[in-house]
């Protein structure tokens, strides 16, 4: 082969190279844009969720703990049924 054969190819095979990752730039850069735009699509197609706002915040949980702690119904109620009988005494 001559030299201007080989600078030829060479140059023939960097642009198809080019022009292969350019396609599959391309192709990746379309399938994103489509799940996206599905995904948008979806969610605008969800009822919105109703938010309860905490005075000035926006909370999921409150910031104090509104159970009772240490208190058991049953322990409650043995614990009078003890007093009862020691009165009784």
């Amino acid at each position: 082969m001559e030299r201007r054969d080989v600078v030829l190819l060479a140059v023939l095979g960097l642009v198809a190279l080019l022009l292969l990752l350019g396609a599959g730039a391309a192709a990746l850069w379309w399938v994103r844009r489509r799940r996206k735009r599905e995904a948008d699509e979806e969610a605008a197609t969800k009822e919105p969720v109703k938010q309860r706002n905490n005075g000035f915040l926006s909370l999921k949980t409150p910031l104090i703990s509104t159970k009772t702690l240490g208190f058991d119904a049953q322990l409650t109620q043995s614990s009078a049924a003890c007093i009862q009988l020691r009165s009784q005494w």
